[in-house]
């Protein structure tokens, strides 16, 4: 997977999680930044696919709801 795709990849789960749980407090950079530090290893990007993984899914409603 290119550079390219994983910033797709991960602008998209952005764009589900912001839409599903609530809208990120903090810039999109900043958003994609916690996303792809969460998802460190490429085959948990790789397998997420278009839909957050759950584990995902709560830390980000945990997370913005202290930022």
């Amino acid at each position: 997977m290119s550079v390219e795709e994983s910033l797709e990849r991960i602008a998209a789960l952005a764009d589900t999680l912001e839409a599903e749980e609530g809208v990120c407090p903090v810039s999109r950079i900043k958003l994609v930044t916690w996303i792809a530090n969460q998802l460190s290893d490429l085959d948990v990007l790789i397998a997420a696919g278009q839909e957050p993984p759950p584990a995902l899914r709560k830390l980000y409603a945990e997370w913005i709801r202290v930022t």
